[in-house]
């Protein structure tokens, strides 16, 4: 049963932190610069690793605008 206080815990919480879209999308855009850093930088072996295609994997560098360093 959820009691008055959890719910202004909560509350509390959510104002303080992202919202959830925002949140999955810094976990997404940090899983993918960690597996493109191990996979080198090669696209298809960090797809692979993240159980994404290579296109998917595309689509996601172009909106959250990542590129190599190189």
């Amino acid at each position: 049963m959820t009691t008055k206080r959890d719910t202004a815990q909560a509350g509390t919480r959510a104002d303080a932190a992202l919202s959830l879209p925002a949140e999955i999308e810094a976990l997404e855009r940090r899983r993918i610069l960690e597996a493109m850093a191990e996979a080198g930088w090669v696209q298809s072996q960090a797809a692979r690793r993240l159980g994404l295609t290579p296109r998917q994997l595309g689509y996601k560098l172009k909106k959250y605008e990542i590129r190599s360093g190189a």
